[in-house]
């Protein structure tokens, strides 16, 4: 029973092993599979033919090339305590789109060790990297989703970094209290990107809502360039009787504004589900306006004009 056990617990132990390498260019270190068994099963097998000893407590996955990617994770690997995966990297770590992971990006503390730039690792130097901002993600030390757009926010343009920390912020990856007090943390005469983050942090407030999506954004971009103010995102309607969560809502107007992708409202169970809802928030005395994403990046003409000027009439004729 105990051999049988073993064999079981080995197999895990190989398997996870194998998808660790396969997130670090086939290169793991031994103190990675902590998490994955018992030690002296995690040691059997980087000591088996499956695997090459690359330094003490590294190893490559046979039939892995020492590329690139497996030079960054070495390199980072045998860094030592202290060095943490920082800026894009992290961004990549935290499966954020439009972000890589080489070159492998990360921080060590000023005069903390030798580590260098080189074999696809770009060494920053700082002064404040606080516990809290660090965490770990398989085994690797990261920064934290808060302290990621930080450090972004010095060397992104404002309108990337704003979408970053929207994204994040609908995917629940940080909220206020993360972001203010990383902002306290970071707040140094000199230091970039901070003043950025303020702006933005300002903009927003401990009650911010963020969109839910790409497209809920730059249709609420669209109509405040056409004069509409004092849209509401994501709001939930109804009360006791709940009709909904809308996604934009002008409380002046009472009218809702509802993006709707091909990909979730098309289907005819999709189109029965959106007319009923939509019945639902008529009875509350509300105009509903559908905006097609195929019409979202038409020319403003086509679709945010007109659905301006019937907000802007609807909000004077309630006013008079």
């Amino acid at each position: 029973m105990r051999e049988r056990r073993d064999t079981s617990e080995r197999f895990l132990v190989r398997r996870g092993l194998r998808e660790l390498a396969a997130r670090q260019g086939g290169v793991v270190r031994r103190q990675q599979g902590a998490a994955l068994g018992a030690a002296h099963l995690v040691k059997y097998e980087l000591e088996s033919d499956l695997w090459v000893r690359l330094d003490p407590g590294i190893y490559l996955l046979r039939g892995r090339h020492l590329d690139e990617t497996a030079r960054a994770f070495r390199a980072l690997l045998l860094s030592g305590p202290g060095v943490v995966v920082s800026h894009h990297s992290a961004a990549a770590l935290w499966q954020r789109p439009g972000f890589d992971v080489l070159p492998l990006h990360t921080w060590r503390m000023r005069g903390a060790n030798s580590i260098r730039s080189g074999n696809g690792l770009k060494v920053h130097e700082t002064r404040a990297l606080p516990p809290e901002h660090v965490t770990e993600i398989d085994g690797l030390p990261v920064t934290r989703p808060a302290r990621t757009v930080f450090d972004l926010a010095a060397v992104l343009p404002l309108p990337r970094t704003e979408v970053l920390l929207d994204r994040l912020w609908t995917d629940r990856l940080v909220v206020w209290d993360d972001l203010s007090e990383t902002f306290v943390a970071l707040n140094k005469r000199g230091r970039r990107g901070i003043k950025e983050m303020k702006r933005l942090l300002d903009a927003r407030g401990p009650s911010y809502v963020p969109p839910a999506s790409s497209l809920e954004r730059k249709v609420q971009a669209d109509l405040e360039r056409e004069g509409v103010t004092g849209l509401r995102r994501q709001v939930d309607l109804g009360g006791r009787q709940f009709a909904g969560r809308v996604d934009l809502l002008h409380d002046g107007a009472s009218t809702v504004i509802e993006v709707q992708s091909e990909r979730w409202h098309s289907a005819l169970v999709d189109q029965a589900a959106d007319a009923a809802r939509t019945a639902r928030l008529e009875e509350l005395g509300l105009l509903v306006i559908p905006v097609w994403e195929a019409d979202i990046f038409r020319p403003a003409s086509r679709w945010a004009e007109p659905v301006a000027r019937i907000i802007q009439n609807r909000q004077r004729t309630r006013a008079a």
